[in-house]
C-alpha cells in the first residue's frame, strides 16, 4: 500500500471518527435537554401537588386562629402556620435555584419605595424573632432616599433570607438590621446609591474554614450543631446568585460562638431624593399595634362562585370569606360550574385550573361561550399551586382576568375581591377604636387637599377606598379618564345611542362615588335610571349640566397631577423609547412594568401634541385594558 493511499484512508478514518464524535455528541445534547426539560415539569408538577396540599392546611389553620379563644390551641395553631410557611419556603428555594441554573432567572426593574420593602421584610421578621425571644434592632439612615429604581421583589428576597438565618442560627440575644448608603452618581449625571444592608446577630457562628463554605449550593455547615435547623442550604446561594444580577455583593465576618455579621452591598437608581424619615418610630409603632385578624370588608349583596375539585379546598375559601357576609356557591367541577352559571348570575368566579375532566381554563372559556350565557363577561380569577415563572402572564393570556397562586391568603384574597366586585356592593369595615391605636389626629396631605376643594368628601372617598393608597390611585384613574369619558358620552348622546350612554353614566357613577364626588354621582345616577327607563327627554334637558359638573374636575384635581413649570420636557428619542418599551410589556401583559414606565413619564412634562394619547395609554393601564392599550400605542 502506498504512502498516499495510506494517508487517505487514516483522514477518511478520521473524518469517520469525527463524524461520529459530532452524531454522539449530538445525541447527547438532546438527551441533556429532555432531561432538563423533564426536570422543570417535574419541578413544576411538584411545585402544584406539594402546594395544594399545603393550601388547604394553612387555610384551615387560619380559620382555628380567627376563631380560637384558647391560648393554648391559638399557639399550636401559630406552630402549625410556622411549620407551612417553612415547607413553602423551601419549595421556593428550590424553584428559584433551578431557574438559576437554566438562566432563566430574570431581573425585572421598576419604580419602588425602600420604605414599603424595609416595612414587609421588618414586620415578617420581628414575629419570627418574637417567637425565639429574640430581640429585633432596626436602624435606618433617615436620609436615604426613599424612591428606587430596581428590582423590589428580589430587593426584598436578598434581605429576607439573610435575616431569615440570622434569626435561624441565633437562639439567644438579638438580631440587628442597619440600613445606610452613599450616593455616587454615574458619569451620564444620573443619581444613583450604594446601599449596605448590615444584617448582625448574636448566634452560634461561623468557624473561619467553614466561611468559604455558605454559599455553596446544598451545603450545610456544622451539621452536629445545626442538625435540627430547617431549610435547604439553598438560601445563600441563591442570595449570592440574586446579587451577582444587580450587580452587588455580600459579606461576611463571624466569631465561632459569639455570633455574625453579613453585609449586603447593591448599587439602585434614584427616581426621588425625599428622605425615607424616621422608619425607627413607624417600625415601633407596628411593634405594639400587632393585632388580630378583621375582614376589610362586607359585601352582603355580592354572589361569587368558586369551583374547585377539592372539597377541603372549598371549604378554605369558604371559611376565609365566612366575615365578610358575601353569598358564596361551590362547584366541584366544570360540569356543574357550566350549570350554574347557565342559571345564575354572578359578582366574580374563582377556578381552580387543575381538575379532572375539565380543567379551569377549558371551564372558563365554555362560560364564556354559552349561548344566552348569564355569566359570559364575569371576571373570572384563575387559583392554581403552579408558581413557576411566567405562569401570571400564560394565565392572562389564556382569558382569565386575574391569577392568585395558592395557598391563598385571607388578606390577598379579600383584595382581589375588593378590586374585581361591583365597587357598589362593597362595604370597607371602619376600624375600632382600639386598632386604630394611637394615630395622629393630623390631616394628611390629602385630606387637606379635599378640605379645600370643591366636590369632594374626603370621609365619603376614604369609606369607599378604605385608605390613601387605594384613594390615590383611584383618583389618577379617575382624573385620567375624564377628556375620553367626556367625549363618549357626547357621542353617544347625539347618536341617540341611549344603550351605551346609559352604560357610560352608570360607570361615571361608581368612579366619581369612589372619589367622594357625591353630587356627581348623583347626578349621573338618576341620568342611568333616566337610561334604563328610555327618557330621552330627561336625558337630553339633564346632560350638558352632568358634562359642565363633569368636566370642572379636570380643573379641581390638576394639582393633583400637573407638572411644576420646572420639570424637564420629554425628549422625542427618549418618548419612543418609552413607547416601545410599553409595547414589548403589553404584549407580555406585565402591569407592573407598564406602571412603572407610566410613572417615570409622569415625571416629565410631556409635549401637548402627545397629551391626548398619553392619557389615553395612561388610562387604558389603569384599566388593564390590552386591547384599548395596544390600539394607543399603535403608530408611536
Amino acid at each position: 500500500m502506498s504512502d498516499t493511499t495510506r494517508l487517505h484512508r487514516e483522514q477518511q478514518e478520521r473524518s469517520e471518527q469525527l463524524e461520529e464524535a459530532l452524531e454522539l455528541a449530538k445525541a447527547a445534547m438532546q438527551q441533556a435537554r429532555r432531561a432538563s426539560s423533564a426536570k422543570s415539569e417535574f419541578l413544576a408538577n411538584m411545585s402544584h401537588e406539594i402546594r395544594t396540599p399545603i393550601n388547604a392546611v394553612l387555610g384551615m389553620n387560619e380559620m382555628i386562629i380567627r376563631e380560637s379563644t384558647s391560648d393554648r390551641i391559638t399557639t399550636y395553631a401559630r406552630n402549625v402556620e410556622s411549620a407551612g410557611k417553612n415547607l413553602l419556603s423551601i419549595i421556593n428555594d428550590i424553584l428559584d435555584f433551578s431557574k438559576i441554573e437554566a438562566g432563566k432567572m430574570e431581573i425585572a426593574e421598576s419604580d419602588y419605595k425602600l420604605s414599603s420593602v424595609l416595612n414587609d421584610v421588618t414586620n415578617m421578621i420581628v414575629f419570627k424573632a418574637r417567637q425565639k425571644d429574640l430581640k429585633f434592632n432596626v436602624k435606618v439612615n433617615e436620609n436615604l432616599p426613599d424612591g428606587l429604581y430596581g428590582d423590589e421583589v428580589r430587593v426584598r428576597q436578598v434581605i429576607t433570607n439573610v435575616l431569615n438565618n440570622a434569626v435561624k442560627y441565633t437562639h439567644e440575644g438579638s438580631v440587628s438590621l442597619s440600613v445606610n448608603g452613599e450616593r455616587v452618581d454615574d458619569e451620564n449625571g444620573i443619581a444613583n446609591i450604594n446601599l449596605v444592608f448590615r444584617i448582625q446577630d448574636t448566634g452560634i457562628g461561623i468557624r473561619e474554614e467553614d466561611i468559604g463554605k455558605l454559599f455553596k449550593k446544598f451545603e450545610r455547615i456544622d451539621l452536629v450543631q445545626n442538625n435540627t435547623v430547617e431549610g435547604t442550604g439553598l438560601g445563600l446561594s441563591i442570595t449570592q446568585n440574586l446579587l451577582a444580577l444587580m450587580d452587588g455583593r455580600i459579606e461576611v465576618e463571624s466569631e465561632y460562638g459569639k455570633g455574625s455579621t453579613f453585609t449586603i452591598y447593591l448599587p439602585q437608581k434614584i427616581i426621588s431624593s425625599e428622605p425615607i424619615g424616621n422608619f425607627h418610630d413607624k417600625f415601633e409603632r407596628y411593634v405594639h399595634t400587632m393585632r388580630a385578624y378583621q375582614e376589610s370588608f362586607k359585601a352582603p349583596d355580592a354572589h361569587i362562585l368558586v369551583v374547585d375539585d377539592t372539597d377541603m379546598n372549598l371549604t378554605v375559601i369558604e371559611g376565609l370569606l365566612s366575615k365578610t357576609d358575601i353569598n358564596l356557591d361551590t362547584a366541584s367541577g366544570g360540569a356543574e360550574a357550566l350549570t350554574l352559571t347557565k342559571e345564575k348570575r354572578y359578582d366574580l368566579i374563582l377556578m381552580d385550573q387543575r381538575m379532572p375532566h375539565m380543567d379551569g381554563t377549558e371551564t372558563m372559556k365554555r362560560i364564556r361561550e354559552q349561548s344566552d350565557g348569564m355569566n359570559v363577561d364575569t371576571p373570572v380569577i384563575c387559583l392554581t399551586a403552579d408558581a413557576v415563572s411566567g405562569a401570571r402572564n400564560k394565565y392572562l393570556e389564556e382569558g382569565f382576568t386575574d391569577y392568585l397562586s395558592k395557598p391563598v391568603e385571607g388578606p390577598t384574597l379579600e383584595a382581589a375581591l375588593i378590586k374585581y366586585l361591583p365597587s357598589e356592593k362593597i362595604i370597607v369595615q371602619e376600624k375600632s377604636a382600639s386598632e386604630s391605636g394611637n394615630e395622629s389626629k393630623e390631616k394628611s396631605e390629602l385630606e387637606e387637599f379635599y378640605s379645600r376643594t370643591e366636590g369632594l368628601n374626603y370621609e365619603s372617598a376614604i369609606r369607599s377606598c378604605s385608605n390613601e393608597a387605594i384613594l390615590t390611585k383611584t383618583l389618577q384613574q379617575f382624573y385620567n379618564s375624564i377628556q375620553n369619558n367626556l367625549r363618549d358620552i357626547e357621542t353617544f348622546l347625539n347618536e341617540n345611542d341611549i344603550k351605551n350612554y346609559t352604560i357610560k353614566v352608570h360607570a361615571l357613577k361608581s368612579s366619581a362615588r369612589l372619589i367622594g364626588a357625591d353630587e356627581l354621582s348623583g347626578q349621573a345616577a338618576y341620568l342611568e335610571d333616566c337610561g334604563n327607563n328610555n327618557d330621552t327627554d330627561s336625558i337630553r334637558d339633564l346632560t350638558p349640566e352632568l358634562l359642565m359638573n363633569y368636566k370642572a374636575y379636570i380643573e379641581r384635581l390638576s394639582p393633583l397631577y400637573k407638572k411644576n413649570d420646572d420639570a424637564e420636557m420629554i425628549t422625542p428619542e427618549k418618548l419612543h423609547e418609552a413607547y416601545e418599551a410599553l409595547k414589548e410589556f403589553a404584549s407580555m401583559f406585565d402591569s407592573d412594568s407598564i406602571d412603572g414606565i407610566i410613572a417615570m413619564l409622569r415625571d416629565y412634562r410631556i409635549p401637548e401634541n402627545e397629551s391626548e394619547r398619553f392619557n389615553k395609554i395612561a388610562q387604558c393601564a389603569d384599566g388593564a385594558d390590552w386591547s384599548g392599550l395596544e390600539e394607543a400605542l399603535k403608530n408611536t
